[in-house]
């Protein structure tokens, strides 16, 4: 991303890049973490603008897409959690589902 970032920046490669790499790889989101709020401090320390940048300026669309990526795939990774699960005690990869679907028969209280 670095050098994508940097040799293309005035395109919306990264973020296009960014998107896939936080969509897919969960590992990718701590660093790019990291990294984006590293890029923020270094361009305000570079030109000397630190003063003016508050807590919004931290907040741009890369971390939208990363917070995106990560409430997507919280609810992926516990379906595929359960289905392993089931599988490994022996059931059916259906069986796993079965929390998916509400009973017509059941009566809340």
């Amino acid at each position: 991303m670095l050098l994508v970032d940097a040799f293309a920046a005035d395109t919306h490669i990264p973020l296009i890049l960014h998107s896939i790499f936080s969509a897919v790889d969960i590992f990718y989101i701590p660093f790019g973490i990291f990294y984006y709020t590293n890029k923020q401090y270094i361009t305000c320390t570079v030109f000397d603008t630190c003063d003016l940048i508050g807590f919004k300026n931290y907040l741009g669309s890369e971390f939208l897409v990363m917070g995106l990526a990560m409430l997507l795939q919280i609810p992926l990774f516990l379906v595929i959690l359960v289905v392993v699960d089931v599988i490994k005690n022996g059931g059916n990869s259906l069986d796993a589902l079965q929390f998916l679907v509400i009973d017509s028969n059941t009566k809340f209280q």
